[in-house]
């Protein structure tokens, strides 16, 4: 996997926080896609396809904890963005199943970090995940440790 292939969703009614870190991200290399509001971000996320997403805390229609719950089902990892941080606000983020948060203003370096570390554990998961074997041929492996026990089981 190479960071093209990563696709990173920044969510923010604010347009230049929006197109200031998406420049960022797409100058690293990753693909990125912005939504203005959280509806719109419901819609892309649901529709699946984003490795990662960046999402506001505070916006006009919907909250950044109101998408998180409406998308629970995705599997893309969420990072609350919010100027109005509280201990609070972080522990429920995190017991509905936000991934991470971060505090605005964030320096860009923090950002690049976050996204880096979900590159380096998606692209972790999926090397050496081609098993190429006559008895477990429609089997899809989504980690490493699944192949570990299929190359086990097929000894």
């Amino acid at each position: 996997m190479n960071k093209k292939q990563f696709k990173i969703l920044i969510v923010d009614d604010e347009e230049g926080l929006r197109e200031g870190l998406s420049m960022i991200l797409e100058i690293e290399g990753y693909s990125v896609d912005t939504a203005d509001c959280g509806l719109s971000a419901v819609e892309k996320l649901s529709g699946g396809g984003f490795d990662l997403a960046f999402v506001d805390l505070k916006m006009p229609d919907i909250d950044g904890i109101e998408v998180v719950r409406r998308v629970k089902c995705a599997p893309t990892p969420i990072v609350i963005m919010t100027a109005f941080g509280s201990i609070e606000t972080a522990v429920n983020s995190m017991k509905i199943g936000v991934e991470d948060y971060i505090q605005k203003p964030f320096d860009n370096s923090a950002v690049s970090e976050i996204a880096g570390r979900y590159f380096d554990k998606k692209k972790e998961c999926s090397i050496g995940l081609e098993f190429e074997s006559e008895k477990f041929s429609s089997v899809i492996l989504k980690s490493s440790c699944s192949l570990d026990v299929f190359r086990q089981a097929e000894k």
